[in-house]
C-alpha cells in the first residue's frame, strides 16, 4: 500500500506543474502528458518493487539493483511498444552537431561539483558495491526513463513550445526527479527530506540541459554516474 500511495502522490504532486506548462503553450497535447504522468508512477512502483516482494530480490548486497533494472526494461519496453520512437526518448549515440565539447566541459563541471559535495557532507569510505552500483545502475536507469522516456513525452505535449517554454520539460522532469528522491511513505505516514529532494532536482537541471543540448542520453548517463561516483571519491577522502 505504501508503494502505491508513494506512486500516487509523486504524479499528483508533479501534475500541477505540468497542467501551468500546458496552459502556458499555443499547441497543447493533453494525452502524453497523462501518459507521462502515469509512466512516472509506473516506474515509482517497478523502481520499489523488489524492496516490497522478497522474491524479486534475486542479487546480493544491499543496493536496489533489481529495481534498476525494472525501470530501464519498464523504460525501453515502452519505447518498443509504443510510438514514441527511439530518437525522441534520446535513445541515440548520434550527438547534436556542435554538442559534444560544451557537454564534454559540462560533464567535468558537474563532476567536480558532485566531488564538492561528497567533501561538504563527508560519510566515509563506501564498500566495492556502491562503488559499481553508482558508476553504473542509478545514471543508466534514471537517465533512460526521466530524461529520457519522460522528456520525450513532454516534448510531444507542448509540439510548439519556444524561447524559455521550451524548457518546460526539463524543469518538470527535474521537479519530478526531486520530488522522487525526497518523498517518503512508510506505514501511511508521508515525509519529504529537502535536501535529499534539492540536490537530485538541481542535478536533474543539469542532466535536462545536456540532454537538450546533445538531443540524447548519453551524456545524462555519463554525467549522472561520474557525479555519483564523484561524490563517493569526495566523502571518502573526508572520512
Amino acid at each position: 500500500m505504501d508503494l502505491v500511495l508513494n506512486a500516487a502522490l509523486l504524479a499528483l504532486l508533479t501534475a500541477p506543474l505540468a497542467v501551468l506548462a500546458l496552459g502556458s503553450s499555443r499547441e497543447r497535447r493533453w494525452v502524453p502528458a497523462a501518459l507521462f504522468l502515469v509512466l512516472l508512477a509506473t516506474d515509482d512502483l517497478l523502481t520499489s518493487l523488489p524492496q516490497a516482494l522478497d522474491a524479486l530480490s534475486v542479487v546480493p548486497g544491499r543496493w536496489n539493483w533489481e529495481g534498476k533494472a525494472l525501470s530501464l526494461a519498464g523504460a525501453l519496453a515502452f519505447v518498443a511498444l509504443s510510438s514514441l520512437t527511439a530518437t525522441e526518448a534520446g535513445l541515440t549515440l548520434r550527438q547534436r552537431a556542435g554538442s559534444v565539447r560544451p557537454a564534454v566541459l559540462a560533464t567535468f563541471a558537474f563532476t567536480a561539483v558532485s566531488f564538492g559535495l561528497g567533501l561538504l557532507f563527508g560519510g566515509g569510505a563506501p564498500d566495492a558495491e556502491t562503488v559499481v552500483f553508482q558508476l553504473t545502475a542509478p545514471g543508466l536507469a534514471e537517465e533512460v526513463a526521466y530524461r529520457g522516456v519522460f522528456i520525450g513525452l513532454l516534448h510531444r505535449a507542448l509540439p510548439s513550445a519556444d524561447g524559455a517554454r521550451r524548457w518546460w520539460p526539463v524543469l518538470i522532469t527535474a521537479v519530478a526527479f526531486g520530488i522522487w528522491h525526497g518523498l517518503s511513505v512508510r506505514d501511511g505516514a508521508v515525509s519529504f527530506d529537502t535536501l535529499s529532494g534539492l540536490i537530485p532536482f538541481i542535478g536533474g537541471l543539469a542532466y535536462g540541459w545536456l540532454r537538450e543540448r546533445t538531443e540524447s542520453v548519453v551524456f545524462p548517463v555519463v554525467a549522472h554516474n561520474l557525479g555519483n561516483t564523484a561524490a563517493l571519491v569526495g566523502a571518502t577522502i573526508v572520512g
